[in-house]
């Protein structure tokens, strides 16, 4: 999703007549500073540049708008984190990949071994979630990557 459409679909709800004048000064300064500067524009100045273009009843009228776009935003953060944070809290084996697999990968009698890739795959999977939460629980404690401590 562009910064664009994201943009829009916050302001979705939000009185056309308050923040019409900002958004196409926004969209202005935007095409104006991606011109100017193709290797990228900061978000920030595309903002100042279009704030600073508005009428002072129109400054009035739009600040209340991006408050409550900054809001919107801080609660999609927070909605996507805690999804993330569920996410990895759900076990990805199924209930016989585990014992499946040590039964698979144990035999002794010299035969080859055949190993169902969708459990494989799902165990590998698991791996990567629990590294995920190591990581997450590590920086939460203030170690450093790897989750090792500081000497």
């Amino acid at each position: 999703m562009s910064d664009d459409s994201i943009f829009a679909a916050l302001t979705a709800d939000l009185a056309d007549e308050s923040y019409r004048p900002f958004r196409a000064l926004f969209e202005q300064a935007q095409t104006r500073l991606q011109h100017e500067h193709p290797d990228g524009v900061d978000p920030t100045a595309i903002g100042l540049r279009a704030w600073e273009g508005l009428r002072p009843e129109e400054q009035d009228a739009a600040l209340a708008d991006l408050f409550y776009v900054y809001w919107s935003a801080q609660q999609c953060e927070a909605e996507e984190q805690a999804r993330f944070e569920w996410q990895i809290s759900q076990s990805l084996l199924d209930t016989f990949d585990e014992s499946t697999l040590q039964r698979d990968l144990s035999r002794q009698d010299g035969t080859s071994v055949r190993v169902e890739r969708a459990r494989l795959a799902r165990v590998l999977a698991e791996l990567e979630r629990l590294q995920l939460q190591v990581d997450m629980l590590a920086r939460q404690a203030g170690l450093p990557e790897g989750g090792e401590p500081r000497a």
